[in-house]
């Protein structure tokens, strides 16, 4: 399908720069047009949360692209982020991504899940192409999931 090849490696603590640059390249109009954007106020708010040991750098070619941060539990997979420099954006890398949480989710049965800020409407069309569904909405975000499907595995004939 033309997917760009990526990999992921563990972000550290020496990420912090590039992570919080990153949000502001690929996230600051959205943040903008949700709640207003502070510098201050962001500054604080990303280091409050900044805990390197729950995000992995996407990488293309040994170059840093972008942050992932997945939360698996026995019944779900949560995509917490998904964030792309925009010059990575539309080339293939989110989508091999999803496709590959998707898969993982199909292959142990358990739904994946996700919210997106309401003021994304391509972001929502992306995941909708997806097979995403809309499971809810607050003021600022649409929570998206894709149901586990009956698999072989499941239906034990052995």
């Amino acid at each position: 399908m033309g997917d760009t090849a990526w990999t992921l490696r563990p972000a550290t603590a020496s990420d912090h720069d590039f992570l919080f640059e990153l949000n502001r390249a690929a996230m600051a109009s959205y943040v903008q047009a949700t709640w207003g954007w502070n510098e201050n106020e962001q500054v604080t708010y990303f280091d409050a949360h900044f805990e390197p040991s729950k995000r992995q750098v996407i990488q293309v070619d040994g170059t840093d692209v972008g942050v992932l941060a997945v939360d698996e539990t026995p019944n779900e997979i949560y995509l917490a982020t998904i964030a792309l420099l925009p010059h990575w954006q539309g080339q293939g890398v989110g989508s091999s991504i999803l496709r590959s949480l998707l898969e993982r989710g199909a292959e142990t049965g358990r739904a994946v899940a996700l919210q997106v800020l309401l003021c994304n409407p391509r972001a929502i069309k992306l995941y909708e192409s997806f097979g995403f569904t809309r499971s809810g909405q607050s003021d600022t975000h649409v929570l998206m999931r894709v149901e586990p499907q009956a698999s072989q595995h499941d239906a034990r004939t052995d």
